[in-house]
């Protein structure tokens, strides 16, 4: 379903996946100050196109997964 939309790779086709599915969910745009009020784990997509799970903000940075790998910390 996810690698058959042709919003592929997107967070839209990831809004369509989960909405397909049931899954509540809201894609949102916010202000990098407002990270600490989003519930953890939630979905970014990052500057240079890439998704990620991000598992902890903190003031100087965030702890990511990006593409499956190990958590990075982004600054």
């Amino acid at each position: 379903m996810l690698l058959s939309s042709p919003s592929y790779p997107s967070l839209l086709s990831v809004s369509d996946a989960l909405s397909a599915v049931g899954i509540e969910h809201a894609a949102l745009q916010v202000d990098p100050e407002l990270l600490p009020t989003l519930r953890l784990p939630h979905l970014a997509s990052l500057a240079n196109g890439e998704l990620a799970v991000i598992t902890r903000v903190e003031p100087e940075a965030v702890t990511a997964h990006i593409g499956g790998g190990p958590p990075q910390r982004l600054t």
